[in-house]
């Protein structure tokens, strides 16, 4: 036989000791600890992914233009342009399409 220690419980039993033993304040024990425990590790999270996307969004533009790009030593080696794909994205941002094989 179980005595009542070990029988499984739901979590609306437990919630309805806690209220019936220590009232409204006993469900948010510890709620004050806990946030000065995660708030600081949040707002570094938050401001890390900001910054990240900042600086990637930034890095992206800085060779949006370049069709292929060669790293060596660390040093970037602009390997081949077209001032078509640039020309290509302006007409697409504009709304115009720029293909030839349209038929009027």
């Amino acid at each position: 036989m179980m005595d009542k220690s070990q029988r499984v419980r739901t979590t609306s039993e437990v919630f309805r000791q806690i209220y019936r033993q220590y009232g409204i304040r006993g469900l948010f024990t510890g709620t004050v600890p806990r946030v000065v425990k995660v708030a600081p590790s949040c707002a570094i999270m938050i401001s890390s992914f900001e910054y990240g996307k900042v600086f990637f969004n930034r890095l992206a533009n800085k060779y949006s233009h370049l069709d292929e790009v060669d790293t060596v030593d660390g040093k970037v080696n602009h390997v081949a342009t077209t001032s078509n794909k640039q020309s290509f994205k302006e007409s697409n941002l504009l709304g115009q399409h720029s293909s030839k094989t349209d038929v009027l």
